[in-house]
Order: C-alpha cells, then structure tokens, then sequence
C-alpha cells in the first residue's frame, strides 16, 4: 500500500507540474503577444502623419481610378465588337 500512495503522490507531482509548465508557457506567450502588440502600435504611431495618409490615399484613388478606366474600355470594346458581330451576321444573310 505504501508504494501504491507514494506512486500516487509522484503522479499527482508530475501532472501537477506538467500544468504549471503549461500555465507558465501560456503567460509567456502572452506577455510575447502583448510586447509585439506595443511594438506595433509604437512604429504605427511614429509612422503616423498627415503626408503618410495623403500619400496612400492618392494611391487607392490612383488605383481605384486606373481599374475604372480598364473596365470601362472593355465594356466600350465588347459593345462595339457586338455592334461589328451583328452588322456581319446581317450583311452575310
């Protein structure tokens, strides 16, 4: 019996401290989150600037603008292919 309580004790030990490594590990990992999370914040609030924004704000319109243009000289080009399509259909029958 007494064997059998002290592997008992030394089982209890071993989970015991398998769940106090994995606690510690867990604290670890989120003290390491929070310490890149301030490092973020930090480089964003240096970065920060009116001309920062102006900048990236005249790139999505840039952007934004150069792909309107695109799809709307498709559309123009699909239209008058369809135009050029039926006026061959018609002139061929």
């Amino acid at each position: 019996m007494h064997k059998f309580a002290l592997n008992q004790v030394g089982e209890l030990n071993k989970r015991t401290q398998n769940r106090i490594n994995f606690e510690l590990k867990a604290c670890y990992l989120m003290l390491n989150y929070h310490r890149w999370l301030d490092r973020l914040q930090v480089f964003e609030r240096k970065s920060r600037s009116s001309s920062f924004y102006l900048l990236s704000l005249m790139c999505v319109a840039f952007l934004l603008g150069a792909a309107f243009t695109i799809s709307l000289s498709t559309g123009k080009r699909c239209r008058s292919i369809k135009k050029t399509s039926k006026s061959l259909n018609l002139s061929a029958k």
